[in-house]
């Protein structure tokens, strides 16, 4: 019976330490530093179990002491140590009480506590409870040897290693991997005699110990990535080692050497920034550890970095307010340059290398910036291939602080009709001088507007040509000569934006957010404006001056120096054809240098905290060399975007070489000596200034509806508005042309809606004002044909255009079409859509009647069709009309007697109201290759080019022969139309009596026979079929010369017809070749063709 008793009281004690086993357990903290042979460092602060918590603790093979033996006042790491008052219990035991003692002063338990203990066999636990002030509990590693400790080593260092390891992929390839170690380096005390024990700490917090070991198998004692990364460390932690020696592995440790802390991680180490709004500041970057990439068998040296990316998460980034960009080309951050498998075996290192963010501001031409403090977040992006603990990594914020920039609110530059002048800082001048001039130009980039000027009127000068460049990018518009052009050169970087507001105004906006509004006027002169950004200020060269607030040193000129005189400064930023843009072998595109790039990582919209973390995706930048075009939504401007058809000016395409043609002729025609363009003046009459200025105001008092709203109109508005009637006063008194008093009236209508776009803040506080003006002022007053109605004009009859600018009852006159007129189709497509050039050209209303004609080979012509159709347009000066595309048909080797098709050519004409149509103008396709031209005072006449035939619609040279029949041959001197047959004649011996008798049987026998076919075919014609036959065209057949006079051989009836029925036939004839040969989508065939084609039919 007490047997059994027994083994139940056992199995009652397994069971319970076997749930006590299974549980959930504390870490006891500073466990290395509990043992009895730990000595204090002399800076080293004590453990302390006074705010312990009372709860289970597992200690693995840690045991507390079991009696006070080598045990005293300050040892195990604190000042009171605690010792275990009873035996380690058995695997057996289970649960046991112990009591803990107390070490101090005066007792060797004073007090005692009562604790739990269990041995689970693997491990053991403690349940322990809080202590008295300055005590702590007494921890020994299994085996500890006491025995007096040797000296520490003096000093302790964290170094971190970048090394690679062999790895092999799933498929088998063999690729290197980039791991990071940490050594604790210290001097060793005495060589190899003495066993050291390496505690890491992550954080402050013990991470792992590792020893005792010897010094040269110290390597065992390293912390490594892949340890970190498991208890997700990253970068930003700090790490930290100490060292104690003792000379033997269970021995006593001696004194504790500390490292210093080492930081892991990217540094920022200018986290506060100060910014000046449209400049740039630099936020320096610096990795305290070395790090590679993969690498495979194939590349040991990839490019190796990593990308720090840059975002706000509380900015949209949708350009309706300010932001923090960076500059770069790709990314909105930088890379921080990482060692290759090559570099780290020469011994490189980037450790410790700073690199430079560049930001700046990114801004949205108005004049309220919004915020001016930012806090961005940095964050290591995933997906380069370096080393794991790299990616995902959030660095210290940065703090910026914009300082606003106001020198360029309120400002314009101008150049307006004769021209007057105005730089940004408002000093006036007038600039009567001939030539190309830099206007506008940006000192740090690629921003630039020229502008050409010719005589106009009796003396003055007036720009009649703009050219906006931005990078590769070029717009311009050219009205100095015909064919007038609207269009983009270049388009390489696709940064220029331009807007067509209406037919005769075009803004520009420029990549850094300066503003360029061109407006044409009567067709021959520009007034041109350009409003500057922020980041204009201080960078501004040309006739604008010097974007500074200073007028005194706007007349700066190119070589640096200051000028008083106007005419002076103008013409020394007057500029050689050699440098012009508007010569079209000059601008040779530059891009916008990449590095100038505007980018942001738009990577937590719509959230009111920053992510914690990141997916590990790349982030997705929005880069653009534009202020606007790196927006996360379209900035959509009022009016028609202009759309690029031109990637470069050197790419061979259509567009471009018919483009450098019009800028060729342009440039032949404008020069100044020979087209001096004369406007005509509506009025004679000579005013004196104050005269001339009373007739202004007045004329502005009634036609200018803003002056309306004079005093609730943004602040420089008046200044503005004296500014417009001085300039159109003095207009009037040298040109006595009281009609420009519209321009400057429209001038000042337009310079106050953009100061009004610029101001939201107006536009807040003064919503009624805002949108009064603007459902009352219309453009140009609808030009005085249409009624202003809540800001759109409604025309009267017979205008059209949003601003009623064009007469239905105006023809467009054509100025030029494609190529000139004139088409090789021996080198290009000549059917289908083609340019051509007029003016007034009007969307949807423009017609084109296209009379398609042929000219023969002896001078005369005929018309085969006439089209007329809606065309495609452009731009008021360029639209697009259709060429048919006709196949040609061969005409056969025997038609000599039928006069052929030389050219064909369209002869087109415009209309806007379909009665009134303009002067055609003629568009021939030829081949070149056989066919010459000359350009008649008459128009273009056409030749056969020396040595060359053209024969049935293909060009031969003479020697040729004829495809199907080597005999014949070109010979252009004997006929250059037809084939001549350059065989000799038979020299052979007469044959033999017996086969000359053959020969004439078999002949005699033929000749029957075919005589009998015909009879017998005829005969079946004549009574089973009757087919109508058809011949087209204003030519005459002579198939049977017999026939008697006024009547031709009719090939249906076989007989003899008068020539007036005959000439019904061909028509009818022609009119269902026509529809047969449209019904198949094939081209109708022409008179000669249907001509031909009935002669050579056979007779049924």
């Amino acid at each position: 019976m007490k047997i059994i008793w027994m083994m139940i009281f056992t199995t009652d004690l397994l069971l319970v330490a076997g749930q006590d086993c299974t549980g959930t357990y504390g870490t006891l903290p500073d466990l290395e530093r509990r043992a009895r042979n730990y000595v204090l460092a002399a800076n080293e602060g004590y453990v302390s179990d006074a705010l312990l918590d009372s709860k289970w603790y597992k200690v693995n093979q840690y045991n507390m002491p079991t009696n006070y033996t080598n045990l005293d006042v300050g040892m195990c790491g604190t000042y009171f140590p605690i010792w275990m008052n009873g035996s380690i219990p058995s695997s057996s035991d289970g649960r046991v009480t112990r009591d803990a003692c107390i070490i101090s002063f005066f007792d060797i338990c004073d007090p005692a506590k009562t604790i739990e203990v269990v041995n689970c066999s693997t491990f053991m636990l403690y349940k322990l409870v809080p202590t008295v002030q300055s005590s702590g509990y007494c921890f020994d590693p299994v085996k500890t040897e006491i025995e007096p400790a040797p000296a520490p080593p003096d000093s302790a260092t964290v170094r971190s290693e970048l090394y690679f390891t062999s790895e092999t992929s799933r498929l088998g390839k063999q690729f290197w991997k980039p791991r990071l170690r940490f050594w604790c380096d210290f001097q060793e005390s005495q060589k190899d005699k003495f066993f050291y024990l390496i505690s890491w700490y992550v954080n402050g917090v013990l991470f792992k110990q590792a020893g005792p070991e010897r010094y040269t198998s110290r390597n065992v004692t390293n912390l490594h990535e892949d340890e970190l990364l498991a208890r997700n460390y990253k970068l930003g932690i700090t790490i930290k080692c100490t060292v104690r020696a003792s000379t033997s592995v269970n021995g006593s440790l001696g004194n504790l050497t500390a490292s210093t802390g080492y930081w892991m991680g990217i540094q920022v180490i200018n986290p506060n920034v100060n910014l000046q709004q449209g400049k740039t500041a630099i936020v320096q970057l610096r990795a305290t550890f070395p790090f590679g990439c993969y690498v495979d068998s194939s590349n040991r040296d990839p490019s190796c970095f990593v990308s720090v990316q840059m975002y706000d998460p509380y900015d949209a980034y949708n350009c309706l307010s300010s932001s923090i960009s960076v500059k770069d080309s790709i990314r909105c951050g930088v890379k921080l340059q990482g060692l290759t498998y090559t570099e780290l075996s020469l011994g490189k290192d980037y450790t410790n290398v700073i690199t430079n963010m560049t930001i700046t501001t990114k801004d949205a031409n108005d004049y309220n910036p919004g915020r001016n403090r930012f806090v961005l977040k940095l964050v290591t992006e995933r997906g380069n291939l370096v080393n794991d603990i790299i990616g995902g990594n959030y660095l210290t914020d940065v703090n910026v602080v914009v300082q606003e920039t106001t020198s360029w609110k309120e400002k314009v530059c101008y150049s307006y009709i004769d021209p007057h002048m105005l730089t940004f800082d408002g000093r006036k001048y007038e600039n009567q001088n001939i030539g190309d001039f830099i206007l506008y130009r940006h000192r740090s980039n690629k921003q630039e507007v020229q502008m050409r000027t010719i005589p106009c009127w009796s003396g003055p000068t007036c720009a009649c040509a703009v050219a906006v460049r931005a990078g590769g990018d070029l717009f311009m518009i050219n009205i100095c000569s015909k064919p007038r052009l609207i269009t983009f050169v270049s388009c390489a970087d696709s940064i220029l934006q331009v807007t067509q507001k209406n037919p005769n105004f075009y803004e520009v906006i420029m990549p850094l957010g300066t503003t360029v509004h061109i407006k044409i006027w009567s067709d021959i002169y520009l007034n041109i404006d350009i409003y500057p950004s922020v980041k204009d200020v201080n960078e501004t060269l040309g006739l604008c001056g010097v974007l500074n607030n200073n007028p005194g040193d706007d007349f700066l000129l190119p070589s640096g120096l200051q000028e008083s005189n106007n005419n002076v400064f103008s013409t020394s930023w007057r500029i050689p054809s050699s440098n012009s843009f508007f010569h079209p072998m000059n601008f040779n595109p530059t891009l916008w240098e990449e590095g100038s790039y505007l980018c942001v990582c738009p990577a937590a919209l719509n959230t009111t905290t920053p992510p914690t973390t990141v997916s590990g995706d790349r982030l997705s930048p929005l880069c653009s060399a534009s202020v606007y075009l790196s927006c996360t939504k379209k900035v959509i401007n009022q009016g028609k975007p202009y759309i690029c058809e031109v990637r470069t000016k050197r790419s061979e395409t259509p567009r471009t070489k018919e483009l450098e043609r019009i800028l060729i002729k342009q440039s032949r025609e404008d020069d100044p000596v020979f087209n001096i363009h004369r406007l005509q003046k509506r009025e004679t009459r000579n005013y004196t200034f104050d005269e001339a200025l009373v007739l202004c105001t007045s004329i502005f008092d009634a036609n200018c509806t803003t002056t309306a709203f004079e005093g609730s109109l943004p602040e420089n508005s008046n200044t503005f508005k004296n500014d417009s009637l001085s300039n159109c006063a003095l207009d009037i008194m040298y040109l006595g042309d009281s009609s420009l008093a519209n321009v400057h009236c429209e001038s000042y209508r337009s310079h106050v809606d953009e100061e009004i776009n610029r101001n939201s803040t107006y536009r807040e506080a003064n919503p009624g004002v805002v949108n009064s003006f603007r459902s009352t002022a219309c453009i140009r007053n609808c030009n005085f044909h249409g009624d202003c109605i809540n800001g759109t004009c409604f025309c009267h009859e017979s205008y059209i255009e949003e601003d009623c600018s064009v007469s239905l009852n105006v023809y467009p006159d054509v100025d030029d079409t494609f190529n000139g007129g004139l088409c090789k189709r021996d080198e290009e497509d000549c059917c289908g859509d083609k340019p051509i050039y007029a003016i007034n050209l009007v969307e949807g209303i423009t017609k084109q009647k296209s009379e398609r004609f042929q000219r023969y080979s002896d001078g005369t012509e005929a018309v085969m069709e006439t089209i007329s159709s809606n065309i495609p347009v452009k731009n008021k000066y360029e639209g697009t009309m259709n060429v048919p595309c006709y196949g040609r048909k061969r005409l056969s080797t025997d038609s000599r007697n039928i006069i052929q098709t030389f050219v064909e050519g369209v002869r087109v004409s415009l209309t806007n109201d379909g009665r009134n149509y303009g002067s055609p103008q003629t568009y021939f396709t030829y081949d070149s290759r056989c066919q010459g031209v000359v350009n008649a005072t008459n128009g273009y006449t056409f030749y056969i080019i020396n040595g060359t035939c053209f024969i049935n619609d293909v060009c031969y040279s003479d020697g040729n022969q004829n495809p199907s029949d080597s005999c014949k041959t070109c010979q252009s001197s004997v006929d250059p139309y037809s084939w001549t047959n350059g065989c000799p004649s038979s020299t052979k011996n007469p044959p033999s009596s017996p086969d000359l008798i053959l020969i004439v049987a078999s002949v005699v026998s033929a000749v029957i026979g075919l005589m009998m076919l015909v009879v017998i075919t005829v005969v079946i014609f004549k009574c089973c079929f009757k087919k109508e036959r058809k011949i087209t065209g204003n030519f005459q057949v002579n198939i049977a010369s017999a026939c008697p006079g006024n009547t031709m051989f009719d090939g249906n009836t076989l007989n003899c017809v008068q020539t007036n029925e005959l000439n019904e036939e061909l028509e009818r004839e022609r009119e269902q070749s026509f529809h047969n040969d449209r019904l198949w989508g094939e081209r109708p065939r022409t008179a000669k063709e249907i001509a031909v084609d009935i002669k050579e039919k056979p007779l049924t």
